[in-house]
């Protein structure tokens, strides 16, 4: 589930792959639209509005897969970028006192991990009632109930309150559909979100000249220069840098967007730290920035399962950020990295829930929108009709092509060998392009879904 801007309208579009398929079915073209919504703007209550009861109704009623004469019984997990984790659980967000959308850690506590528990001192109540207390801070979880881990029950509580306590802020989106334990952890975003963070961290610090008026601005511009010049080399000049002009202290800002693949070839060992940083910052960001490349590495590492590397490497990763110097602070990605991916990858395998193909299907719907001929009365039916086309032309059996536009009309799909000679006439006689239910009131024209999707089709595709 994941949100995109394509041109004035923002779009949320949910899809659902086979996880036992392999890496090949998370490709943008392989995945299985369910549903496009056009929204506003991306918070819970308007998501609330937009999604119907009966296409949630739908998602909730799948318990299990019918292939052949099999009864599969299955478990749904949700992905996305944490931004929609909020959105899907109701939280209060990452201002609040509570961001991690995994467990209850308050935000001044984030850094903590194995290595950094500690006791100290809080004070508690007011007036005559104030007391001065000391605790043990220690590392969180996403699964033990002892570690301040999130759940449907606890949110539940806090909501009954009527306090915005621990950062729950309204009911779940999909109900108790999902539980906190559902939702995975996207690799890819984490990977962008820390990246810039460390960039915009090196920028700060690289904009600090200790000089005034011109011959701050001169330093500033030969740093500038040589980033460019860097950019050049690595990645094009579709990324650059210049001065903020809309900032009196002439601060160094980037322009343009690093995707995963550019931000891989930016950050290389000749990156030149020495060039912009000082003395041990300059050594510090790049231990941080190798450190940070490690786990990513170990993050790929599917064939081999090393024991234990994972937790390692990430807890030096936050060592090494906080001891960087370039902020004191970490953000809610670093804290989960510090904490709760290598539990993620003990119970499953982070690759599987990388959310490349589905950033790559944003840019396929773009270019489904744009390229329309007649977008104007209900371009996300135009868009949702050309992707189960696309769905069509990865197979090469005339009938399963056949079954696969009668379940776009009918939400009915399987692979079990069946003599179709008495759907022929009626599948001629409709036009395949009518892969959905179309709504006449136009009301209804914001949304545009799948109904009564069956399961079965999809796994047995992804197979």
């Amino acid at each position: 589930m994941d949100g995109t801007l394509i041109g004035n309208k923002h779009i949320v579009a949910i899809s659902i792959n086979c996880i036992e398929g392999g890496s090949q079915c998370q490709a943008a073209k392989n995945l299985i639209p369910l549903g496009l919504f056009e929204v506003q703007k991306e918070n819970t209550e308007l998501l609330r509005q937009s999604l119907p009861s009966e296409f949630i109704n739908d998602i909730k009623s799948v318990k299990y897969i019918s292939i052949g004469e099999k009864n599969i019984s299955i478990r749904i997990r949700l992905g996305g970028d944490l931004m929609n984790a909020v959105y899907v659980f109701g939280l209060a967000g990452f201002s609040s006192n509570h961001p991690c959308i995994f467990c209850t850690q308050h935000k001044d506590d984030l850094h903590v991990t194995d290595d950094t528990a500690n006791d100290k001192t809080v004070t508690e109540g007011k007036g005559k009632n104030k007391q001065t207390i000391t605790i043990h801070v220690g590392p969180t979880s996403c699964h033990d109930l002892t570690k301040k881990v999130r759940s449907l029950t606890e949110q539940t509580l806090c909501l009954t309150k009527n306090t915005n306590e621990l950062g729950y802020k309204c009911e779940p989106l999909f109900g108790d559909l999902f539980d906190y334990q559902d939702y995975c952890a996207d690799t890819l975003h984490m990977k962008l979100r820390v990246f810039d963070v460390i960039l915009k961290d090196m920028l700060a610090y690289a904009s600090r000249t200790g000089k005034y008026g011109g011959e701050h601005l001169a330093i500033i511009e030969r740093k500038i220069k040589i980033l460019n010049q860097h950019c050049e080399r690595t990645v094009g000049k579709r990324f650059f840098f210049q001065v903020d002009t809309d900032d009196k202290n002439k601060t160094i800002s980037s322009h343009g967007k690093l995707s995963g693949h550019l931000q891989d070839l930016f950050f290389v060992d000749s990156f030149p730290y020495d060039d912009i940083l000082n003395g041990e910052i300059a050594k510090s960001a790049r231990i941080v920035v190798n450190k940070f490349k490690e786990i990513l590495v170990e993050v790929k590492h599917t064939s081999i399962r090393r024991k234990g590397v994972l937790k390692r490497l990430s807890l030096e990763f936050v060592k090494e950020f906080r001891q960087s110097g370039l902020r004191t602070t970490v953000t809610p990605y670093i804290h989960i990295i510090g904490n709760h991916l290598f539990e993620f990858d003990e119970f499953s395998n982070l690759g599987d829930y990388n959310m490349q193909g589905v950033v790559k299907n944003n840019d396929l719907l773009s270019h489904l929108y744009f390229s329309s001929t007649n977008p104007a009365r209900n371009p996300l039916l135009t868009m949702l009709q050309k992707l189960y086309r696309v769905l069509e032309m990865n197979f090469q059996d005339e009938k399963q092509r056949e079954a696969m536009a009668r379940f776009a009309c009918t939400g009915v799909y399987d692979f079990v060998e069946e003599d179709l000679s008495e759907s022929e006439s009626e599948s001629q006689s409709k036009d395949n392009s009518c892969y959905l239910n179309e709504e006449d009131d136009d009301q209804n024209m914001n949304h545009c879904f799948v109904d009564n999707f069956c399961v079965a089709s999809v796994s047995s595709h992804c197979d």
